[in-house]
């Protein structure tokens, strides 16, 4: 069975996101799990870093990081880490950057085994969109440019995907969208989607005003249809 655990949005670092990280490792049915972080699209941010692994041993994980801007490390090593665990956990940041990173060292190759292997694969943001056809990107903006695009992702989900769907500055999807004759599905902050075998299955949240849209677009017109979230709360 593949199953991936998508993050909308929230800050890690400041528990925000904790019931639903608590959950995420429940399902995993093991004394302490073993959990890879994969800080990427933060260019390896060691304070990013250090929160996760704070976080995440809180909840009785053991954890290690898969640095790719800071350390060199060889293929061998890459496959071992990655295929050890019982849980990947992509970080946000620059998405772009991220996927062409991975590209270039065969992660993304890697990423794939491990979740036809059973591993459990989640992320937030970039960490996110990255198990997606494409994501509703910022990097463009973050690499100094004025617009959103659509980054590819592994397609492991077979839709679209739009994180951080309540904040301002991310109200252009809908009208992006129009054009795209797909699937996706729009994710506000503290929410999580659960999908299994690539099929969303269940979705929660952790404030009660959060919403996870699917959206559906042929070219002519949008169809927003609000999935149900079970509330939880640690």
């Amino acid at each position: 069975m593949e199953k991936i655990y998508v993050f909308g949005g929230g800050e890690l670092s400041q528990k925000q996101t904790l019931p639903l990280d608590k959950l995420v490792v429940a399902s995993l049915n093991k004394q302490k799990p073993k959990v890879l972080f994969v800080p990427t699209a933060s260019h390896d941010a060691d304070g990013y870093i250090a929160s996760f692994k704070r976080v995440y041993e809180s909840l009785g994980c053991v954890v290690d990081s898969l640095q790719l801007t800071k350390e060199k490390n060889t293929y061998s090593i890459m496959k071992a880490k990655i295929l050890a665990v019982d849980l990947i956990y992509v970080g946000g940041g620059d998405t772009l950057f991220m996927m062409k990173t991975w590209k270039k060292l065969k992660v993304d190759k890697l990423l794939i085994q491990a979740y036809h292997k059973g591993i459990v694969l989640s992320g937030l943001s970039a960490g996110g969109i990255c198990w997606f056809d494409y994501g509703y990107s910022d990097s463009l903006i973050i690499e100094g440019g004025y617009d959103y695009t659509y980054v590819e992702g592994l397609h492991l989900i077979k839709m679209d995907h739009n994180p951080h769907a309540n904040e301002e500055n991310r109200q252009g999807f809908l009208d992006s969208f129009k054009q795209r004759n797909k699937t996706a599905i729009s994710m506000d902050n503290l929410t999580l989607a659960y999908f299994e075998d690539g099929d969303f299955k269940a979705g929660y949240k952790c404030v009660n005003d959060a919403k996870v849209m699917l959206v559906e677009s042929n070219k002519k017109e949008i169809k927003c249809n609000e999935l149900e979230l079970e509330f939880v709360q640690e």
